[in-house]
């Protein structure tokens, strides 16, 4: 059986802050993970429980006070991030978000051609989307063209900052559809952070629990069937919320 490569690992990750009175608190305390090529990993949390800190270290944005991360981009593979709030250029169409990154790597009349591609991934329609601006478009809608944003730089590694936490119930539940579309037809290697448990499990194959800074908790997902919201009910579902709520202390 052939070890697939691991793309993403930290070791023993501690971030400290300092507050205005010189006391200090710990947003990560000794954290470690991996994540192997082509799987899908979710990270779920309350707010507060260091989930994003966490990412922004792996992303390489914020620095750990201690402990170290190795990325694929370490290795020549791209990276992909999809932050929580609105990150597409509001100056820009549709169209001149998606061929930003393909500018400064040499694309030329061709980048047309791979922005509608790359519109078709994340269910948009080229002849509608491509000459609209940020102001026209949904939450939902944003969230896919920053999605595709990440994905024009042809990243092999997709990090997720819950893009779903600002979307109504219908538009979270569709991206969600998206993105697992996405990820079983491409392929990617994904990192996904939520508060939602029920997204994590949907989406992950493995849900890593964080708490006060710390993993309590790795859970595997072994669900049969396709991961629609109708498996929300079935028992073996309701038993992984169950162990994931026991962990973040409810």
């Amino acid at each position: 059986m052939t070890t697939r490569r691991v793309v993403l690992s930290c070791d023993n990750l501690v971030r400290e802050y300092r507050s205005r009175n010189n006391k200090s608190f710990l947003a990560l305390d000794d954290v470690s993970l991996s994540l192997v090529e082509g799987e899908f990993v979710t990270i779920v949390g309350r707010s507060g429980s260091g989930k994003s800190t966490l990412l922004r270290i792996l992303a390489g944005i914020e620095k750990s006070t201690s402990g170290s991360v190795q990325r694929a981009d370490n290795h020549g593979d791209r990276v992909g991030m999809v932050f929580q709030g609105n990150s597409i250029f509001p100056w820009r169409t549709v169209l001149g978000n998606l061929t930003y990154s393909l500018e400064s790597r040499g694309y030329g009349s061709d980048k047309t051609d791979r922005a509608s591609e790359l519109c078709k991934l994340v269910g948009l329609q080229p002849e509608i989307f491509l000459d609209k601006y940020p102001r026209e478009l949904s939450g939902g809608e944003a969230r896919r063209v920053a999605i595709g944003m990440a994905l024009s730089a042809d990243a092999s590694l997709l990090l997720f900052d819950e893009p779903t936490s600002q979307l109504d119930y219908v538009s979270r539940i569709e991206l969600q559809a998206m993105v697992h579309r996405l990820w079983i037809d491409q392929q990617p290697s994904v990192l996904y952070v939520t508060h939602d448990i029920d997204e994590a499990i949907l989406l992950g194959q493995r849900v890593l629990v964080l708490r006060d800074g710390k993993i309590k908790d790795t859970v595997v997902v072994n669900l049969e069937g396709s991961r629609t919201h109708d498996m929300v009910v079935q028992p073996a579902f309701l038993g992984l919320r169950k162990q994931i709520l026991e962990h973040l202390g409810h």
